[in-house]
């Protein structure tokens, strides 16, 4: 792949393995911290975690005073990025050096509570007798599913599904939440009754580094697991939509497997549809996501009965 063509290509969302082998050949090339680390993140963008020599490496690097990591081309904010790698891989919940100043003591809180907050949301998915995951396709504006979807013990939906302007549109959409997913750089209101708060992506709470926004979450906030977003990675060769990765995560994670999800609200084809977004008329879909690859996989899932597709 021609040079630096990769980081591109990462970036507008192929996540295929072609493109992991040109960040793992520019590093083995270049021998440089800078190539190292581009190759961890992307590793972790997959889901995936470095091998034991890999491993060393990023241990060797760490443990190199910062000016020298400066001097080696690296930023104050890459640097943070490698001690936040350093501190998963050690499962460190003392400290959150690779994080801000003013979001250390959130980071510390929130990563400390990791196990107890997964084992009572697991508990909750696994009594569960029903789950709606609601997505924001406009499309449920032309139901009256709101009653459906409130008679569901759990209900899970996705960042901005309130109206701004103050629309009831409760007889379409609902009105119960339970689990309340956003994405990582999502900075609208938080929804005072959620009960729990999930960041997509590859398990955010070893990597966001900004938590200034969810300061005032009253509730357990939960990050994706890194080995559901890896199988959704490997699915896609891309990142999962937050719906996608939502959904992966009930069907397929074998501590809550016996969850058959109703799905309201997902089905977005860029190629027959020019609205996206059921809150926001301009809002529209990233192109970062493997769309037509999701589709499929979840007309898979309906047909196996994994899913019920409404």
């Amino acid at each position: 792949m021609k040079q630096q063509k990769w980081i591109k290509s990462a970036s507008d969302g192929d996540y295929s393995e072609s493109v992991l082998e040109a960040f793992r050949q520019d590093w083995q090339t270049k021998q440089s911290a800078q190539a190292f680390l581009r190759y961890a993140i992307m590793l972790r963008n997959r889901g995936r975690t470095l091998d034991r020599q890999e491993q060393q490496t990023l241990h060797e690097l760490h443990q190199c005073a910062s000016f020298k990591l400066l001097f080696k081309g690296l930023s104050k904010h890459q640097i943070r990025q490698l001690t936040n790698l350093v501190d998963e891989l050690n499962s460190n919940t003392q400290s959150a050096l690779g994080v801000p100043k003013h979001s250390r003591r959130l980071a510390l809180s929130l990563r400390s509570q990791q196990t107890r907050w997964q084992t009572r949301l697991q508990s909750e998915l696994a009594q569960a007798q029903s789950v709606a995951v609601v997505g924001n396709s406009p499309k449920l504006l032309e139901s009256s599913q709101g009653a459906f979807i409130d008679s569901h013990d759990l209900v899970i939906r996705f960042n901005q599904f309130l109206p701004t302007d103050g629309r009831d549109i409760s007889s379409s959409i609902g009105k119960k939440l339970d689990i309340w997913v956003m994405s990582p750089g999502f900075r609208g209101p938080i929804p005072a009754h959620a009960r729990y708060i999930l960041i997509t992506g590859p398990d955010m709470i070893w990597w966001q580094q900004n938590w200034q926004h969810l300061a005032g979450a009253n509730c357990p906030i939960l990050g994706i697991p890194l080995a559901s977003w890896q199988t959704s990675v490997a699915r896609l060769d891309a990142p999962p939509s937050a719906g996608f990765a939502c959904l992966d995560w009930l069907i397929n994670d074998q501590r809550i497997a016996n969850i058959r999800p109703s799905a309201l609200g997902f089905g977005y084809n860029p190629t027959q549809q020019s609205r996206y977004h059921i809150q926001n008329d301009v809002h529209k879909a990233t192109s970062r996501h493997n769309w037509r690859a999701e589709q499929e996989v979840i007309e898979t899932w309906t047909k196996q009965s994994k899913l019920n597709r409404l």
